[in-house]
């Protein structure tokens, strides 16, 4: 299916729509990130508790993304990891995945507040659980966005349909064209299904690369 209508008030500008993970925050290793957490209430995990902590991340991180609380989320992981998960522990690694996941590089962060500075509208489209959602929404670069979209309330994770479907109706209801967008992402199967809607779909290959893409206007190589 197709972009949805556009309003006869949409504005001619594209709009510049970035995933999360990934892209404007770095993708996370959660055999590392996890095991420093754990390390700080109990001698340091080894190699293979390590290992089983990033796997339990990833098995538990989509249902994070569409509906799971945070707390039971975090119990999730670490129990299916063998790891106890105590109250203090469960609290720390919340707080600890929610700043890693909503916090752009400051390089990346550069060049959304120059896109900001020259009045070139940016969007987020993720998956994202809610505490993420939360601090990315309440972060100057995040009220910045014209669009902030998130699977926990498409309900969808990309590459679902049902998320650039609904993806596009907020968009249209923002005053843009849904078919005039710009998209990075680093998820294969998300850049396939946004060129095949008719994106301008690239893989994020880091600050310079989007430069390129995104000049002419020029002005984006001048971002100190």
């Amino acid at each position: 299916m197709g972009p949805s209508p556009v309003s006869p008030s949409v504005t001619s500008l594209p709009l510049i729509v970035f995933d999360l993970p990934g892209v404007l925050v770095p993708a996370p290793d959660p055999a590392v990130t996890l095991a420093t957490v754990v390390a700080r209430h109990r001698p340091g995990p080894d190699a293979a508790t390590a290992a089983a902590l990033a796997a339990s991340y990833a098995r538990y991180r989509e249902s994070y993304c569409l509906s799971m609380g945070p707390r039971d989320f975090a119990t999730a992981v670490l129990r299916s990891a063998g790891v106890e998960p105590d109250p203090a522990l469960v609290e720390d690694l919340i707080a600890d995945d929610t700043a890693r996941c909503s916090t752009p590089d400051p390089a990346t962060l550069r060049l959304l507040m120059h896109l900001r500075a020259t009045g070139r509208p940016y969007a987020v489209l993720a998956d994202a659980p809610q505490p993420v959602v939360d601090r990315v929404r309440a972060a100057d670069w995040g009220r910045a966005a014209a669009v902030t979209s998130f699977s926990v309330e498409l309900r969808f994770t990309t590459p679902h349909q049902g998320a650039f479907r609904r993806f596009d109706r907020q968009v249209a209801l923002a005053g843009f064209d849904p078919a005039a967008v710009v998209y990075f992402g680093s998820d294969e199967a998300a850049l396939t299904v946004a060129a095949r809607r008719g994106w301008d779909a690239h893989r994020w290959e880091g600050v310079d690369a989007a430069h390129r893409v995104l000049t002419p206007p020029a002005g984006l190589r001048q971002v100190p």
